[in-house]
């Protein structure tokens, strides 16, 4: 057969819509609690097809104030490296994980050796809305932009400054 692991909250032959329930329940009860944003928004879909059965929470409202990294934003916009930078704040990718242990609470798989896929009673994904990351990265782009142009003036300005005090204007006595 194969080693088994299962969720606290799984049972076997469970109904995946009744499991999508009572996620939706744990996600409630996890924001009331204060371990998730109260302005957390999310959505649980099914689907069932002839290969197994998916089970999705799609995040519509993170409820956190950085969704991407700034960091790798603007190591992108310098043209530097970003390897070991991730694409998600480190709050996104808590957040995301939150969530994915919930999921996982009411699943099981079945490892069948280590050049087999496992088996699990649904496929399980946890995913943000598309066009948020994409809105986050624009937001920190222009952030930056702005910030670099008002540098620059200044920078400007005190070379501006620099010179009037290195040549100081002929004056003209009458």
């Amino acid at each position: 057969m194969g080693n088994a692991t299962h969720g606290s909250k799984y049972s076997k032959n469970q109904d995946l819509a009744i499991v999508a329930r009572r996620i939706r329940k744990d996600i409630r009860a996890a924001v009331v609690a204060g371990n998730l944003p109260a302005e957390l928004k999310t959505s649980v879909t099914i689907s069932r097809y002839s290969g197994g059965q998916s089970l999705g929470v799609e995040i519509k409202n993170p409820g956190i104030r950085v969704l991407c990294n700034t960091r790798r934003v603007r190591a992108e916009m310098l043209g530097n490296d970003t390897t070991g930078f991730y694409a998600r704040s480190e709050e996104a990718r808590e957040l995301e994980a939150a969530l994915v242990a919930i999921v996982r609470e009411y699943n099981s798989t079945t490892s069948h050796g280590e050049h087999c896929n496992p088996t699990v009673d649904f496929y399980g994904s946890v995913y943000f809305t598309g066009g948020l990351m994409d809105a986050c990265i624009a937001r920190a782009r222009a952030a930056f932009e702005a910030a670099d142009a008002k540098a620059a003036a200044a920078h400007a300005a005190a070379n501006e400054t620099l010179a009037l005090i290195r040549e100081p204007a002929q004056l003209v006595l009458f």
